[in-house]
């Protein structure tokens, strides 16, 4: 369900997916560091076709805003995790087809 240029899932193990208010929402554990999974992640979601519009990373915590037209928009929020050298990697979205999917 997650698209395939939304890498998100490339990065660790989806633990939860579902579609609400129009937004498909994942959570993923990985054991990636930060600092290395942002910029992969900008580059690839640039390479999909995707515009980052904002980002912010502060090496425990970053956030990357994307979009590709005005229709579809995301983010990933990446916070360190509980666990040592544990990530949670945060999608959110929202696109079409989704919003039918979430009605």
């Amino acid at each position: 369900m997650i698209p395939k240029d939304v890498p998100v899932g490339d990065f660790g193990e989806v633990v939860q997916l579902e579609v609400r208010d129009g937004f498909l929402h994942a959570v993923v554990h990985s054991d990636g560091l930060i600092v290395e999974i942002d910029p992969e992640m900008q580059r690839r979601l640039v390479t999909g076709g995707y515009q980052i519009v904002g980002h912010d990373n502060e090496g425990f915590e970053a956030e990357i805003f994307f979009a590709r037209g005005a229709d579809t928009v995301g983010t990933i929020f990446m916070r360190e995790g509980p666990c040592e050298d544990q990530v949670i990697l945060r999608l959110s979205y929202g696109a079409p087809r989704f919003e039918k999917a979430g009605s």
